[in-house]
Formats: structure tokens, C-alpha cells, sequence
């Protein structure tokens, strides 16, 4: 899934700091997610997703 949402997040051009604005996720979050050093929480996710234009959703497995 971050793999997957990260390429989305980079298609829509918008900068960290934009996106930091648009989720209420802090700056310094969404930049170690950008570099790889932390994965995001499922609602933090869910809030990218949404404001690039994504629906995330889960679906258990098994």
C-alpha cells in the first residue's frame, strides 16, 4: 500500500507542505514517509488517499 499511494502522491504533484495542510498531518510525518524511515498509520493513509483524489480501501484477507 505505501509504495502504491506514494507513486499516487507524487502524481499529483502537490508538495509536502500542501499536503501537510490539506490532511492535518505535520510536515515532519509526511517527509519520513516520503523517504521511507516510517510507514503510515491506516488513518493517515486514508487522509492522503482522499486528498489526491484516491479512495483507499481495505479488505481483509483469508
Amino acid at each position: 500500500m505505501n509504495k502504491q499511494l506514494l507513486a499516487a502522491f507524487r502524481r499529483s504533484k502537490l508538495t509536502n507542505y500542501q499536503l501537510a495542510a490539506q490532511t492535518g498531518i505535520s510536515n515532519s510525518t509526511i517527509g519520513r514517509w516520503v523517504r521511507g524511515e516510517t510507514d503510515l498509520a491506516i488513518s493517515n493513509a486514508e487522509k492522503i488517499a482522499t486528498a489526491i483524489g484516491y479512495q483507499l480501501k481495505v479488505v481483509k484477507c483469508g
